[in-house]
């Protein structure tokens, strides 16, 4: 919020055959002081149990996001700093559709609020390098 970034945590989830995160990897770091909340997070997170071919519920890994809009983007647009944007409209689209993705070109400074968001994909390359965060 102090810095009024946009940002995005990528993550590997390892989710056991009850549907419990047993550990996390990071792919992307989220940046300004948010590892923590990431990780608090991803371990609250309950699935449905991944099932092989016979039925039987088995171990499994997914590639999971995080992330956190402009608290001030978040405040002149939604009205509120908790949440994300909504969809809207016709085809429905997220409310953030139009704001410009990090390193997309110059800022427009002419907007109601300029800011950049974090369009970030996983680099699952380095899921062989990181190491495992344990629950």
């Amino acid at each position: 919020m102090l810095s009024d970034a946009w940002t995005k945590a990528w993550l590997v989830l390892d989710i056991d055959e009850t549907g419990d995160v047993t550990r996390i990897k990071f792919l992307k770091h989220p940046g300004h002081d948010l590892e923590a909340i990431a990780k608090d997070e991803a371990f609250k997170l309950k699935f449905e149990p991944a099932r092989d071919y016979a039925g039987k519920a088995i171990h499994t890994q997914v590639v999971w996001s995080i992330e956190w809009p402009s608290a001030w983007w978040l405040s002149t647009f939604i009205g509120v700093r908790s949440g994300m944007p909504p969809i809207v409209g016709f085809p429905p689209h997220r409310l953030d559709a139009h704001v410009p993705c990090a390193g997309s070109g110059p800022l427009s400074l002419g907007s109601v609020h300029p800011v950049y968001k974090d369009c970030s994909q996983p680099d699952l390359s380095r899921a062989a390098h990181e190491p495992w965060v344990n629950r």
